[in-house]
């Protein structure tokens, strides 16, 4: 007996390895992007943890059986928290589909999830890892890039700092099999980077109440309160940084100004694109080089 089951759990296991391998030859490859990863987060293994951006759902998105169960705890918000606990926990792990559909350079965006598999179309199954009334979050099985030890500290580091000083951020490789099984084959930078600076108010200076001549025993004193340092933002600045071997486009309104930094051969230089010339119509392209 002990042989017939060991010898079923190999089945098993050789039938899902094959099932996936089948998939990432035959299967249709489309690129998921990666949310920031957090370089703080130690490396498990020889593998580094991936976050996608159909990773967490909010309600918006969200259809039937999902959006219901989603309304119909934001209306009982207010009950026992035991009850609510319980109904969470009964989501967890249902099967949900995630429907896709490809811009372009193949990179796939999220339309939809759904607990009903689509009669057709590009999806892919995941499982629910927790639920709340605005959100839920979704595993698909593809968060581990696994690479030799070595190597997948150094894209782990390189991720951060590629995200922190230059914007880029990450895409993976998948293929998807038509029941939506998805199978993650590689992964790829994207070109063009962004970056956010803001530009805050100078803090207002702290006026301080000079004490009192007399004192008077018994008097209640009155405690002078400094106003609140707050630093509204004023300014942001946005810079978008062309890391790829290839020309970038960007279509503006003929009305917009755009400031865009360019990388060039000897480094980053500032171009102000203005107005659209006369004659180039409503819209125009000025490039990032």
């Amino acid at each position: 007996m002990i042989i017939l089951v060991a010898a079923a759990q190999v089945a098993l296991l050789a039938f899902m390895a094959g099932q996936r391998e089948w998939v990432a030859r035959t299967g249709r490859t489309v690129w998921l992007r990666t949310m920031p990863l957090d370089p703080n987060d130690p490396m498990r293994g020889a593998y580094v943890r991936l976050n996608y951006e159909l990773s967490t759902v909010t309600r918006e998105l969200c259809r039937d059986g999902l959006a219901k169960w989603m309304d119909d705890r934001a209306k009982g918000i207010s009950e026992e928290w035991r009850v609510s606990r319980r109904k969470e926990q009964a989501m967890r792990d249902r099967l949900v589909f995630a429907v896709l559909k490809v811009g372009p350079h193949g990179l796939a965006e999220l339309v939809a999830l759904t607990d009903r598999e689509p009669p057709s179309g590009l999806y892919v199954r995941g499982r629910v890892s927790s639920i709340r009334a605005e959100s839920v979050t979704v595993r698909y099985g593809v968060e581990a890039l696994f690479l030799q030890q070595n190597k997948a500290k150094q894209l782990e580091l390189e991720a951060g700092r590629r995200g922190r000083e230059d914007g880029v951020v990450m895409d993976a490789e998948v293929a998807v099999s038509g029941s939506g099984l998805v199978v993650l084959k590689g992964y790829r930078w994207e070109p063009l980077g962004l970056t956010l600076t803001t530009e805050t108010a100078p803090v207002p200076p702290v006026t301080v109440a000079l004490a009192p001549e007399t004192i008077v025993v018994g008097a209640m004193l009155e405690r002078a309160v400094a106003p609140r340092r707050e630093r509204p933002v004023v300014a942001v600045t946005v810079e978008l940084k062309n890391h790829g071997d290839r020309p970038v486009a960007i279509c503006a309104g003929g009305t917009v100004r755009i400031y865009a930094w360019c990388r060039a051969a000897a480094g980053a230089g500032l171009r102000a694109a203005g107005p659209a010339p006369t004659g180039h119509g409503r819209d125009w392209w000025p490039r990032i080089s």
